[in-house]
């Protein structure tokens, strides 16, 4: 039996020989995927020095865009500094590059000419002593003569020539320097314009309300901060804001509706006791910056609160009594009576007299 599976699975093959060539056959397959992770890791090797260069090149890329924005930003500054608004203006004032060429390159002929009549004069009058102590006749010298006086004459009309392109140029300079300072003096009028034109919109007006309603308005942004202190802690639903675009007005933002902003005059009658009293609590914060403020009185506006907004006003109202103020409270509210332990009592006798009991003392 094991020889007729033997023959069914190798025929007439020997075991050992397809062993053996299985083996050689996994040992090859083996080596290829070795040199194929060797050639991979070879190609990881050059991606990676291709970003590093890449990121090189790109760093550089960048140093020079911000060298060229530096380089533009200091042309910009140096035309200002020059009396120009911008260094496009400064170009457009200067002189066509042809021109400018032009009148220096005939300036240079001029004074080449210059030197080249100078040397001529100079051999001349050389020539004119040698003749002289040759003792020439008259006639000689005087064509010599006739030509030194032309040669001079010509000079002349070359040195004026060079001093009117001098002048020319000195005017230019001087143009240059003045135009120089009235832009100085534009800026500096434009500054005090600036200045003026700012506080006239702050108290541009001859009864100084504009003024008086700006002060206000900044005081009661410093008010509206320090009462949300004190309604945060008596309702954490609501919370006070300056209106935008009013010097004197307030909203109401309700965190329970999306922050939505709406007028202090949609608040119910417990509400805007609440917000009163955050306002009043910020009012005495505000005033007693420089003076200690040791008293409130608190008249009606209980008998509009529920039950527990009673609560958290009566127990805000007594963390203000222990760190120190002294709270007195005008109310007939009966529950109050109840919590407050010293009260003053007055009570309606007839004939329009009353009494006065204090209670708790």
């Amino acid at each position: 039996q094991l020889q007729n599976e033997r023959a069914n699975l190798f025929g007439d093959k020997d075991p050992a020989t397809e062993q053996a060539r299985q083996q050689a056959a996994v040992k090859n397959a083996e080596s290829q995927l070795e040199n194929r992770r060797e050639a991979f890791t070879a190609a990881q090797q050059r991606l990676a020095q291709a970003q590093a260069s890449q990121k090189d090149k790109q760093k550089a890329k960048q140093q020079l865009q911000q060298k060229a924005a530096q380089h533009r930003q200091q042309l910009e500054e140096e035309a200002r500094t020059a009396g120009f608004e911008d260094a496009a203006s400064a170009r457009q004032a200067l002189m066509p590059e042809k021109t400018a060429q032009a009148i220096e390159q005939r300036q240079q002929q001029l004074q080449q000419r210059q030197l080249e009549l100078e040397r001529s004069l100079k051999d001349t009058e050389e020539q004119l002593q040698q003749t002289r102590s040759l003792a020439l006749t008259d006639a000689e010298a005087d064509r010599l003569l006739e030509t030194l006086e032309a040669e001079e004459q010509q000079l002349n009309e070359q040195q004026q020539q060079l001093g009117a392109m001098a002048e020319k140029d000195r005017l230019q300079q001087e143009r240059k320097a003045k135009a120089a300072g009235l832009a100085g003096k534009i800026e500096q009028q434009r500054q005090q314009y600036r200045r003026w034109a700012q506080l006239n919109e702050i108290i541009g007006q001859a009864d100084g309300k504009k003024f008086r309603t700006f002060a206000q308005g900044l005081t009661l942004q410093k008010l509206t901060q320090l009462a949300n202190i004190h309604l945060q802690r008596l309702h954490g639903r609501y919370f006070i804001q300056k209106r935008e675009g009013e010097e004197l007005e307030l909203d109401i933002i309700d965190t329970y509706q999306a922050d939505n902003r709406r007028s202090m005059n949609t608040l119910s009658g417990g509400e805007s006791f609440l917000v009163s009293l955050a306002l009043a609590l910020g009012l005495s914060d505000l005033a007693g910056q420089h003076t200690q403020i040791r008293s409130l009185f608190i008249d009606e506006g209980f008998g509009t609160l529920d039950e527990n907004t009673l609560d958290l006003a009566i127990a805000t109202l007594e963390n203000l009594q222990a760190s120190g103020k002294k709270i007195g409270i005008i109310s007939h509210v009966k529950e109050l009576k109840e919590r407050i332990a010293t009260q003053i009592q007055v009570e309606k006798r007839g004939n329009g007299f009353s009494a006065v009991r204090v209670v708790g003392v």
